[in-house]
């Protein structure tokens, strides 16, 4: 039995449903360095 193709909509969507802003950067450099504090604390 194979497992069904999900929707575009679902596939494609960068923000999954119940996702939060941890924070708002002005780089993605910025991002991706508070990123890993975020990693570090287990979420």
């Amino acid at each position: 039995m194979t497992s069904p193709e999900p929707s575009a909509s679902i596939a494609n969507d960068p923000f999954p449903e119940g996702s939060v802003d941890a924070g708002v950067y002005p780089t993605h450099g910025d991002g991706f360095q508070h990123s890993l504090v975020l990693i570090d604390m287990g979420e």
